[in-house]
C-alpha cells in the first residue's frame, strides 16, 4: 500500500534499510543518497523496471540458523524467510522448513513467486552437497549451518531415545484427561521457602556425572489426606520411582501412594515440598513451571507452538531427556494445564487494559479477563449456565448486503469459490435470472453526485454490483443436445439417450413432455471469466494472484453481509475515500486519501489494481466507491432497524446495562440460578477455600466479572 502510493514507512526494517543506505553513501563517497541511487540504480526498487526475470540472493541468518533470502521476481524485490511448516494432512509427521515471503502484497505466501524461486534455489546447494558425499555445508551458502528450505514430503528422523520404554511412558504421561484425584493449592507466586527447596533440588540435579542420574534419597509421600486430613498412615502404601524435573537437570526420585482410612488414595503432589506431580512418575520443582509457563505465555504464539520453542534449551539443560519433540510437546502442555489448576489467583490482580503495568499485577500470566486457566486449557468441555439469554431479534439479511438478492450472491459466491479463475461454474436458473437482472441495472446510467450531499441510494448500489460484477464476468445459456458433445462433435448416438414413449399409445403426459425436452436440448447456465479483465502476465503465479485479489474483494462486498466490514477503523477517512472515488475520476485526485483502508487487505489490493492507472474507468472507480459509502453507513442503518424491531425487554436490558459498577452486578448475580459445581478435587486452606470455589464456578462457566 506505501509503495503504491510512494510514501514511505516507519517500521524498523524501513528504518534499518535507510541507515543501510546512509552506510552506503559515505562509504562510496556520494554527495547525497538520490545521488548514489542514479549512480546505482539497482538499489531503487520503484526505478527497477518490469521483468520476468528471476533472482535470488543468501543474505543471511536468523538466531535459529534459519536463511534469510533476498528474491527479485517480476522487478519486485522482497524478503523471504525459511519458517517450519506443518503438513496439511497430519502435524505428527513434522516441520518441514519452507520459504515464506514477507511482502504483504503477496496473500499466499508460501506459494508466492518469491517463495516458490527460495525454494527453487535451496535445490542446488542441497544437491552440490550430496554431491560432496552427502551430509556437509552447502557448497552455495557461506554459512555451514544455515537451514535451507526443504522438499515437501521430507520428513525428518530423529534419532530416538533412551528406547521403546521411555517413549511409551512420555506418550502416556503426554494424554491428558480431566483430573481424577486430588491436589493441593498453591499461592501464584511461590514463596522464600518453595524457592530454596527448588534450590536444594538444582545443587542435587548438578551432582550428575555423565550419563548418570543423581538419586534424592528418602521417599517422597503426603503427610495428610487431601480429603479429610487425616494424618499419614503407613499401611496399603504403594512405591513407584520416577524423574524429578529442576532447572539444572534430572533426578531419580522413590514416591509412594497410601490409602487413607476415608477410602481415597492420596497420591504425592508436592504442593508442601516446592514440587508439583504431574503424574505418579513425573514431578517437576516449582521454579521449572514457573519459569516454563511465564515463557508460554509472554511469547505471542499459541500453546503448542511455545512449547515447541522451549523443548531446546530445556533438553540442553538436562531438563527434559533428548527424545521425540512432539511427546516433549505433549508433555510440557500437560504440565502446564494440570499445574494451573492448583493455583490460586487472587481476586485483586484481575484488573482493565489500563492496569496491566499496575505493580499490584506482578505476573504476566493472569491476562485482561482473569481467565489464566482456560488460555491454557487443551481440551474442550462443556460449559454450565449460569444466565439467560435475551430474546433475538429477526433481521432481513438482504438490508445489510451490498447484493440484496439473495441468489445473486449465491452464485458470486459459486464464482469466488471456484478453483481456477478460468473455468466455467455452472448456474442453476434463479441464479441466472438474478445477474441477468442485475446486469441490466449495471447497463443503467447511475444519477450522478454533487460535492457536499454525496449519500448511498439502493438503487446506485445495485448499479454499482452490476457494473463491478459484470466487468470482470458474464453468463450464458448453452444448449447442449442429446448426442451432440461440449465441442460440437458428433458422439453418434443421439437418439440413444432419448426415452421413446410406448408403441400402444400408453405413455403418460410426464413421459411425452421429457422426451420433447430431451430432443430439444438441454439449457445449462454458466459464469465465466471476461477476457483480459484483469491485466495478463507471462507468469501464471502473478496472474491468478491478481485474480485472486478479484475474488476476495467479490467474496467480501458482494457475496456476504457487509456488517461490521470497517468495524475499529477511520469511518470519516473512509467516508471521504468514498466520496472522492465518486466524485473524481482520475487516480491522482484520490490516490492520496486511499491510506484510510491502509489496514484492510481487501480493498487496497483491489485499488490498486483497478486504478493504478490513469486511464482508469470512472465508473468503475465510482462502483467501488458507491459499495464503500453504503458499507460505512450499513452499520447504522441496521442499529436503527434492530430498534424498531426489537422487543421492549431488550432495550430496558440495554438502558440498564449501558453504565453499570461491580456491586451492581454482584447483587444481579445473587439472584440468579447458579450452576452445581462438582467437587473441585482441590485441598485449600481456610484463607483460598472461598476464592477456590469461585475460581472453580469461573471455570466450568466461562463467566468471569473482574472486580
Amino acid at each position: 500500500m506505501r509503495e503504491w502510493l510512494c510514501k514511505s514507512t516507519n517500521c524498523l526494517h524501513a528504518r534499518a534499510l535507510l541507515k543501510a543506505l546512509e552506510s552506503l553513501v559515505l562509504r562510496y563517497k556520494e554527495p547525497t543518497l538520490y545521488a548514489l541511487l542514479q549512480r546505482h540504480p539497482v538499489l531503487d526498487n520503484s526505478s527497477t523496471p518490469a521483468t520476468s526475470e528471476k533472482q535470488v540472493l543468501y543474505a543471511t541468518k536468523t538466531q535459529k540458523k534459519r536463511g534469510i533470502f533476498a528474491g527479485l521476481c517480476a522487478g519486485l524485490w522482497c524478503a523471504v524467510s525459511v519458517r517450519p511448516r506443518v503438513g496439511k494432512k497430519s502435524a505428527k509427521k513434522g516441520h518441514v522448513m519452507r520459504a515464506a515471503c514477507t511482502s504483504l502484497s503477496c496473500h499466499e505466501y508460501w506459494q508466492c513467486k518469491h517463495a516458490k524461486a527460495v525454494n527453487d534455489w535451496c535445490e542446488e546447494p542441497r544437491h552440490a552437497a550430496e554431491l560432496a558425499s552427502g551430509v556437509g555445508s552447502p557448497a552455495l551458502v557461506q554459512d555451514a549451518d544455515v537451514l535451507l528450505s526443504q522438499p515437501l514430503g521430507w520428513r525428518q528422523r530423529p534419532p530416538l531415545a533412551d528406547g521403546a520404554r521411555v517413549a511409551a511412558q512420555a506418550e502416556a504421561d503426554a494424554r491428558f484427561l480431566d483430573e481424577t484425584r486430588w491436589r493441593g493449592a498453591r499461592n501464584l507466586l511461590p514463596c522464600q521457602g518453595e524457592i530454596d527447596a527448588c534450590a536444594r533440588y538444582d545443587r542435587i540435579a548438578d551432582q550428575a556425572t555423565d550419563g548418570g542420574i543423581p538419586r534424592l534419597e528418602g521417599i517422597l509421600y503426603e503427610a495428610t489426606c487431601f480429603k479429610c486430613g487425616a494424618g499419614y498412615q503407613a499401611a496399603s502404601t504403594k512405591y513407584s520411582g520416577g524423574i524429578l524435573h529442576t532447572l539444572r537437570g534430572r533426578v531419580s526420585v522413590s514416591m509412594h501412594q497410601w490409602e487413607c482410612a476415608c477410602g481415597m488414595v492420596v497420591f504425592f503432589d508436592g504442593a508442601q515440598h516446592g514440587l508439583f506431580a504431574s503424574t505418579t512418575q513425573t514431578v517437576l520443582t516449582r521454579t521449572l513451571v514457573d519459569v516454563v509457563s511465564e515463557m508460554v505465555f509472554s511469547g505471542h504464539s499459541t500453546l503448542s507452538s511455545a512449547s515447541s520453542v522451549l523443548c531446546f534449551p530445556l533438553e540442553v539443560t538436562k531438563a527434559l531427556p533428548a527424545g521425540r519433540n512432539s511427546l516433549s510437546w505433549q508433555t510440557i502442555t500437560a504440565v502446564i494445564h494440570r499445574y494451573s489448576r492448583t493455583l490460586i489467583v487472587p481476586t485483586s490482580l484481575f484488573r482493565c487494559g489500563r492496569c496491566y503495568s499496575s505493580p499490584l499485577r506482578p505476573c504476566k500470566v493472569v491476562v485482561q479477563d482473569g481467565q489464566v486457566i482456560s488460555v491454557i486449557k487443551n481440551q474442550s468441555e462443556p460449559l454450565f449456565k449460569v444466565t439467560t439469554d435475551l430474546s433475538t431479534t429477526r433481521m432481513d439479511v438482504d438490508m445489510g448486503c451490498c447484493l440484496p438478492s439473495a441468489a445473486a450472491r449465491s452464485a458470486v459466491r459459486k464464482r469466488t469459490k471456484a478453483a481456477a479463475f478460468d473455468e466455467p461454474v455452472r448456474l442453476t436458473k434463479e441464479e441466472y435470472k438474478a445477474l441477468l437482472s442485475l446486469r441490466m441495472a449495471g447497463l443503467l446510467a447511475p444519477e450522478d453526485q454533487t460535492a457536499g450531499s454525496v449519500c448511498s441510494h439502493p438503487a446506485i448500489v445495485r448499479w454499482a454490483c452490476g457494473a463491478l460484477f459484470f466487468s470482470f464476468f458474464h453468463v450464458s445459456a448453452i444448449v447442449r443436445r442429446p448426442g451432440v458433445g461440449a465441442d460440437g462433435g458428433d458422439n453418434g448416438g443421439s437418439e440413444a439417450d432419448v426415452d421413446e414413449p410406448a408403441i400402444n399409445g400408453a405413455a403418460t403426459v410426464e413421459q411425452l413432455r421429457a422426451a420433447v425436452a430431451a430432443r430439444r436440448g438441454t439449457i445449462v447456465y454458466e459464469c465465466r471469466a471476461v477476457d483480459a479483465a484483469v491485466d495478463g502476465s507471462d507468469d501464471a503465479a502473478t496472474t491468478r494472484e491478481r485474480w485472486g485479489v478479484v475474488r476476495h474483494f467479490f467474496h467480501t462486498f458482494l457475496a456476504e453481509p457487509v456488517v461490521g466490514a470497517f468495524a475499529g477503523l477511520d469511518r470519516p477517512a473512509i467516508k471521504d475515500l468514498a466520496q472522492q472515488l465518486i466524485l473524481f475520476p482520475t487516480t491522482s485526485e484520490w490516490l492520496s486519501a486511499a491510506t484510510a483502508v491502509e489496514s484492510v487487505a481487501i480493498v487496497w489490493p483491489f485499488l490498486r489494481l483497478v486504478g493504478k492507472a490513469e486511464e482508469a474507468d470512472p465508473l468503475l472507480l465510482r462502483a467501488i466507491g458507491e459499495m464503500l459509502l453504503f458499507s460505512d453507513g450499513v452499520d447504522t442503518l441496521w442499529e436503527t432497524k434492530w430498534r424498531f424491531l426489537t422487543s421492549p425487554a431488550s432495550l430496558a436490558f440495554e438502558a440498564d446495562w449501558k453504565t453499570t459498577f461491580v456491586d451492581r452486578y454482584n447483587q444481579w448475580a445473587a439472584l440468579q440460578p447458579s450452576a452445581v459445581m462438582p467437587s473441585p478435587l482441590l485441598s485449600t486452606s481456610r484463607f483460598s477455600t472461598k476464592r477456590a470455589v469461585a475460581q472453580a464456578l469461573e471455570t466450568r462457566t466461562g463467566h468471569v466479572f473482574p472486580d
